[in-house]
């Protein structure tokens, strides 16, 4: 065995040894005496990298273990939809903005229905489990251009779905938090930049697919996108990097408040002495309680009374407490970013990204 073909064994292997790398870290973080965390959701990544696993066993076997692909071959198809699935499923919870519509898990029957005609139409093209008729062109060109247009079909309507679904949660979770950097969901996107980032890698290795091709630099530079992703997901998860307005089973008794008018005075003594900005975590649920009010009726206060959303208002409070921070002495670059965590934003970055949406250069 050649070092080349040494080094492309273990990009092979790579992704699989990653998901169980992130599985380690998910139970770690389920087993913590936390009671903020989102169960379900770590439960539900969990089942995403056994997925991902049982897939990158499935490629290995390909080259590698050809009498065992025989037999995974067909519930490896069924494992890349799941995990289609799933993220389009995590990403549904993280962005929930409705209390009062939950996730179809109708979505998880029509895998097995694909699976099924996968089945019957491979075994019509290629009956039996030959492994020699796994390897022909004709397998390559029907089978194989079966398997990658349903992927395509599947990546791209719950992919965009679940963009739309992000975009909508960015717009209104304004009115919900003011912690930018969590409420962004920028990695979101990127991993759905990722994920289409693959489709045409994936087509030309349909058109082109031989051991020579999966052998290549061609195949490590896919292994490293999936990894990327993985490690992406994993670390925003696991650092809560996302504010959820309805978590699973969590009811946060809004309807039993009463709508109460608002004193404006009182409203702005209540946020000049107790200064609930300085939390990086500030939700409006934290006030709405302490107003006696209900969620909704507070973001309406807030965007009447001052002509901005609940999370601009609250940052130009940070901002206005910075200003005062910036009374003292500053030595040094990295004193600024300790005055403006002081001030109450979660990042230097996420005060930037504020400032520069005040500029208009957002």
């Amino acid at each position: 065995m050649s070092i080349i073909e040494l080094f492309f064994i273990i990009s092979m292997a790579a992704p699989a040894m990653t998901a169980f790398i992130c599985l380690g870290f998910i139970l770690m973080r389920l087993f913590e005496k936390d009671k903020t965390k989102n169960v379900y959701l770590l439960k539900l990544l969990m089942v995403y990298y056994i997925m991902i696993v049982f897939v990158s066993v499935a490629s290995f076997s390909f080259i590698y273990l050809k009498p065992l692909y025989v037999y995974v071959n067909f519930f490896s198809m069924l494992s890349i939809l799941y995990s289609i699935i799933i993220i389009y499923h995590i990403i549904y919870l993280v962005t929930n903005v409705d209390k009062r519509t939950t996730f179809s898990y109708w979505h998880y029957l029509s895998p097995i229905l694909i699976l099924i005609i996968q089945y019957v139409f491979s075994y019509s093209i290629l009956p039996g489990f030959n492994i020699a008729l796994l390897y022909t062109p004709k397998w390559f060109v029907v089978v194989s251009s079966f398997k990658l247009c349903i992927w395509m079909v599947y990546g791209t309507v719950y992919l965009y779905y679940g963009l739309r679904r992000i975009l909508k949660y960015r717009n209104i979770i304004k009115d919900y938090s003011a912690d930018e950097d969590r409420t962004s969901l920028r990695w979101l996107i990127l991993v759905i930049i990722l994920t289409f980032s693959l489709i045409p890698p994936t087509v030309l290795y349909v058109f082109f697919r031989d051991e020579e091709v999966m052998i290549s630099l061609f195949l490590a530079i896919i292994h490293f996108i999936f990894q990327l992703q993985l490690i992406i997901i994993v670390y925003n998860v696991f650092t809560d990097n996302y504010i959820i307005m309805y978590p699973v089973g969590v009811d946060l008794k809004e309807e039993k408040l009463d709508y109460l008018h608002i004193d404006k005075a009182e409203f702005e003594k209540l946020i000049r002495e107790k200064k609930p900005y300085l939390n990086p975590s500030l939700k409006i649920t934290d006030l709405m309680f302490e107003l006696c009010t209900n969620r909704t009726y507070l973001s309406t206060f807030i965007n009447k009374t001052y002509g901005m959303s609940f999370s601009r208002y609250i940052n130009s409070c940070r901002l206005i407490e910075l200003k005062q921070l910036e009374k003292e002495p500053v030595k040094s670059d990295y004193d600024k970013e300790m005055l403006v965590l002081r001030a109450g934003f979660r990042s230097y970055r996420g005060y930037k990204h504020f400032v520069d949406k005040l500029d208009g250069k957002i």
